[in-house]
């Protein structure tokens, strides 16, 4: 997803990345890329509300049809 979305707009990330060379851009994106936890303390840094939301919401996502079921 992340060559893809480079793919269509090198220009918009060559910005950000001005030194790296074009076949390595996507890598250098996906690197740079924070992870789900730090984009949370991002978002709670500036809204706890939408943090916490957020929260709920990917907790939700997790859930297994299994665990209804009492199935360990």
């Amino acid at each position: 997803m992340v060559a893809l979305t480079v793919r269509r707009r090198p220009e918009f990330f060559r910005h950000w990345h001005p030194d790296c060379a074009p076949e390595h851009l996507s890598e250098r994106v996906l690197a740079a890329k924070p992870t789900r936890l730090q984009g949370l303390l991002r978002v709670a840094h500036h809204d706890l509300e939408v943090a916490l939301s957020l929260v709920e919401e990917r907790s939700e996502q997790l859930q297994s049809v299994f665990d209804g079921l009492d199935v360990p």
